[in-house]
């Protein structure tokens, strides 16, 4: 009879063999198309044999090797539930799997407007900035080893936290802007350096003035954001946020008017993803225009993807918002919507490219929005009820970087919102609707735990990439 007693183990191995047999596919799939032998035969006997040698051989070296990346259990996954308008929200730990909760809840200030947040480089703590209003902001750095306690706490009254982001154990950015809020034009932005061990400030710094944000991301050393005059098409820059000091790299003129960042939608006017292992930035607009920017040269190349057009019936577009997440192995995902002059959404459909040879493939034309979560690419439909009639719900698939599909879940459902941690995704219909933990390993929909919480996705702190 089988026993869990190996089930760790056997997971981390079965997640090397994944990982492996991911980058065969890609390599004999370049090697069959480089010999001009055209696509890669679905049975191919060499293909089979190299593959069926490659798990014996991984597994071997699981057995030997695999206890120790397999050991210790998971971090919790974390939520703030409640927190409406005028109302305090609690901070609760759960288990990834079964949303049980662990330990003790955290009372916390609401969350109407919004809140952000950053996980410690080793999981142990986590900085989160509820936001009751756009002006009355906290910053907490709470300790998660057990039940969850504040560590130090500081008030940032009058500006609105922007971005947060947590590069090394001793130090924690904040950006803050001055004005309606982070999504809006803005007149003023500063950097806040944090030591989050003693929760005091170590350093600002004035990063902007009046400018409008139009995207940011993580970046392997702090935060990169992409500024831009307001009205204009010249000026734009990527400003690169450290402990150590900021940096500008000058961009060149824009296709389209640049919109401010709106954080209630994925995406924005312009993708922004970085790779932080080579430390390159992609900015793809609307058009299809993409600028390759070297973070340590500040060179930038430009290159081209053939972004899905509209039909001619729906000419018109009023704006575009686009996603850009970096994939890893070269690969870069690229999706979003363009908005007609009816207020109805057109998707994008979901591009990979990879970026060694800039060739792309539309995997996805239904998907409006994706999430990436260790091997695979999640395609979903964020604002589903606004895409055009007729548009097919195609739930969540799990695609290979190389545009595969690996499973398909909740056929024929929307899927507006996903969250991941570790290789679970925590998904939503319209309106919040909570769907089942599913495993992204498998697409497997793990059945409902009689002690767990009632919880919306939208309440969970898990990653979304942004």
């Amino acid at each position: 009879m089988r026993t869990d007693k190996f089930r760790p183990l056997n997971l981390a191995v079965r997640k090397r063999v994944r990982e492996s047999a991911a980058a065969i596919d890609l390599g004999v799939a370049a090697a069959f198309k480089a010999s001009g032998a055209g696509p890669r035969p679905a049975f191919s006997c060499v293909y089979v044999q190299v593959r069926r040698t490659l798990f014996v051989a991984l597994a071997v070296l699981g057995v030997a090797s695999g206890v120790r990346a397999a050991a210790g259990p998971p971090s919790p996954l974390l939520a703030l539930t409640g927190g409406g308008l005028g109302s305090a929200s609690r901070l609760v730990a759960l288990e990834p799997r079964t949303l049980r909760p662990l330990g003790e809840s955290l009372a916390l200030p609401g969350w109407a407007f919004g809140r952000e947040w950053a996980r410690s480089p080793n999981s142990d703590r986590i900085a989160l900035v509820p936001k009751p209003s756009e002006t009355n902001e906290r910053l907490f750095v709470i300790g998660l080893r057990g039940s969850p306690r504040v560590l130090a706490r500081l008030p940032l009254p009058g500006e609105d936290v922007c971005r947060v982001a947590w590069p090394s154990a001793r130090r924690l950015l904040l950006v803050l802007t001055r004005g309606a809020a982070c999504h809006t034009v803005i007149e003023s932005a500063r950097v806040l350096v944090v030591d989050p061990l003693r929760g005091r400030v170590v350093a600002h710094r004035p990063l902007s003035g009046r400018a409008t944000v139009v995207a940011t991301a993580r970046t392997r050393d702090g935060l990169a954001l992409l500024l831009a005059r307001p009205a204009r098409l010249s000026g734009a820059r990527l400003v690169l946020i450290g402990a150590g000091g900021t940096r500008t790299i000058p961009l060149p003129g824009l296709r389209e008017l640049p919109r401010p960042l709106d954080k209630s939608v994925p995406g924005s006017a312009i993708g922004l993803a970085v790779d932080r292992e080579s430390s390159r930035a992609y900015l793809v607009e609307p058009q299809g225009r993409v600028m390759d920017v070297n973070l340590a040269s500040g060179r930038v190349s430009v290159h081209a993807l053939p972004l899905r057009k509209p039909a001619a019936a729906a000419k018109g577009i009023v704006s575009t918002v686009v996603q850009a997440r970096w994939l890893g192995r070269g690969f870069l995902a690229v999706t979003g919507v363009r908005r007609t002059p009816t207020d109805r959404l057109l998707p994008l459909g979901l591009r990979l490219t990879d970026t060694r040879s800039w060739r792309s493939r539309l995997v996805d034309t239904e998907a409006t929005g994706v999430v990436y979560a260790g091997t695979t690419v999640l395609a979903f439909q964020p604002s589903f009820d606004q895409l055009r009639a007729g548009t097919t719900a195609i739930g969540l698939r799990g695609y290979s970087i190389g545009g595969l599909i690996r499973f398909r879940a909740f056929a024929g459902k929307p899927i507006t919102f996903v969250g991941v941690q570790g290789h679970y995704a925590y998904v939503a219909g319209p309106e919040g609707t909570a769907h089942p933990v599913v495993d992204i390993r498998d697409g497997r929909i793990e059945p409902p735990d009689p002690k767990a919480i009632l919880i919306s996705p939208f309440e969970l702190l898990a990653d979304t990439n942004p």
